[in-house]
C-alpha cells in the first residue's frame, strides 16, 4: 500500500530540515499581522499568536546554524581507522567522506542550503551562506579523487555515490538547485561541471513518460510522486535564471502542469501523493501533507523567477491559489496540518506545516494571494 512508502519516505526528512524551513518562514512572514478580536485584544490560541522579534529570530537561526556546523567535520577519512586522509596522490579504496549531515550530498541537505541562501538574502549575515561555499568547495575539491576511486574499485567505493552514479531526482535536484543559487552569488566556475552534469541528467537521462513528464520506476513501475516536483522544478527554474535559456523554464512549467493532470484532484484542490501506469479511476487517494508541501513550494520557487507573461504561468498561479484556499480550510486549530490532510485522526505534521507556511507567506509578500491568509 502507498501508506508504506509514505512512511518510509517521511522518515528521511528529519526534524533538522524542518527546523530550517520554519526559520525561513519566520523571515518571510515579517509583513503578517495578528488579527485582533472585537475587544481589541489578540485571542488566545494553543500556539501563541504573536509577532516574533528580529532578535528572537536571529537567536534561533544561530542555534540551528551552530548545530548544523557541528554535524560533520567535512573531512576525507579512512573507514577502518577514522583517521584523516591527507595524501591524495594515491588511490585508496578505504577513503570515505566523514559521516554527518553537513557532508551529505542529499535532497534534505539541499533544502537546508537553500534556506541558508535565503537567510543571507534577507538578513545579509554572511555567516549562514559561508556554509554553502564551504560544502560545495569541499565537494568539487574531492570529487575527482572519488571518481578515480570508483573507476578502480567500483562505483560505490568512497564518497558521494549519488553523484558518481546518479540514478534519481533525489540524487541531484534539490541539492543541485542550492548549488546554482550558491554559484549565482559566488561565480565559482569550479561548480559548473557538476551543475551541467546534473542538468544533463534531469533533462536527458532521468526516465520520463511519453509526454515528457519526469517519472520513476520505484517503488512502482512507471509511476509519479508529487515529491519529484521539488526534486526537479527548483533546479530547472534556477537553470533558467542562470543560462537565460527558455528550455529550462519550459520544462519546469511542463512538469507542474503535467504532474497536475495526473495527481491534482480539482474537487479537493490538492495533490494525490502518487500515480502509476496501472492506476484506475477508483484507486484510493491519499492527500499526504508533505507531498502537497513539495508541490506548493515548487510552485512558489518557479513563480518567483518566471517572467510574468510566460506561457503557462497563469495556470500555475491558479493551481497555487487554489491549493492555498483548500489548505486554509484544512488547517488545525493548533496552526499545524495533519499528515494526511483531510484525515483529522492522523498526527499533526511538522514538515508539511513548515512547507505550507513558507509557500503561503511568500505568496502574500509577492502579492500572489491576499494578506487575509496571514
Amino acid at each position: 500500500m502507498r501508506y508504506e512508502y509514505i512512511h518510509k519516505r517521511g522518515n528521511r526528512m528529519n526534524h533538522f530540515t524542518s527546523s530550517l524551513i520554519f526559520l525561513l518562514i519566520m523571515l518571510y512572514s515579517t509583513t503578517l499581522n495578528a488579527q485582533e478580536n472585537a475587544s481589541g485584544r489578540i485571542p488566545e490560541y494553543p500556539v501563541p499568536y504573536e509577532y516574533p522579534t528580529g532578535e528572537s529570530i536571529k537567536e534561533v537561526l544561530n542555534r540551528v546554524r551552530v548545530y548544523y556546523e557541528s554535524t560533520s567535520p567535512q573531512k576525507i577519512i579512512l573507514a577502518e581507522t577514522g583517521s584523516e586522509l591527507t595524501d591524495f596522490s594515491k588511490l585508496n579504496k578505504d577513503a570515505r567522506v566523514s559521516n554527518g549531515f553537513s557532508s551529505e550530498w542529499s535532497y534534505t541537505h539541499g533544502v537546508v542550503l537553500s534556506a541558508f541562501e535565503y537567510i543571507d538574502e534577507v538578513t545579509g549575515d554572511k555567516i549562514f551562506f559561508a556554509n554553502n561555499t564551504k560544502f560545495y568547495n569541499f565537494v568539487v575539491k574531492h570529487l575527482p579523487y572519488f571518481r578515480k576511486n570508483a573507476e578502480k574499485y567500483g562505483e560505490r567505493s568512497g564518497g558521494w555515490p549519488a553523484i558518481i552514479e546518479m540514478q534519481a531526482l533525489d540524487d541531484c535536484g534539490s541539492i543541485g538547485a542550492a548549488m546554482i543559487k550558491t554559484y549565482l552569488k559566488t561565480k565559482n566556475n569550479n561548480y559548473l561541471e557538476l551543475m551541467n552534469s546534473t542538468a544533463d541528467f534531469i533533462s536527458n537521462k532521468q526516465f520520463r513518460l511519453g509526454d515528457g513528464t519526469l517519472a520513476r520506476h520505484r517503488p512502482q513501475y512507471r509511476s509519479l510522486w508529487a515529491d519529484d516536483l521539488y526534486m526537479s522544478v527548483p533546479f530547472l527554474a534556477n537553470m533558467g535564471v542562470l543560462t537565460k535559456e527558455n528550455k529550462y523554464f519550459d520544462d519546469a512549467v511542463r512538469q507542474i502542469l503535467q504532474m497536475a493532470d495526473r495527481l491534482y484532484i480539482p474537487q479537493k484542490e490538492l495533490f494525490d501523493h502518487g500515480w502509476n501506469v496501472t492506476s484506475g479511476d477508483y484507486d484510493p487517494r491519499f492527500f499526504w501533507g508533505r507531498a502537497n508541501g513539495w508541490a506548493l513550494m515548487s510552485m512558489a520557487e518557479l513563480l518567483g523567477v518566471l517572467p510574468k507573461e510566460y506561457q503557462g504561468r497563469d495556470k500555475i498561479l491558479h493551481l497555487y491559489r487554489s491549493m492555498v484556499r483548500s489548505l486554509a480550510s484544512l488547517q488545525d486549530g493548533t496552526g499545524f496540518w495533519h499528515n494526511l490532510l483531510d484525515k483529522n485522526d492522523t498526527y499533526l505534521e511538522t514538515s508539511c506545516t513548515a512547507m505550507f507556511t513558507f509557500a503561503i507567506a511568500k505568496g502574500i509578500n509577492e502579492g500572489w494571494i491576499s494578506h487575509v491568509y496571514g
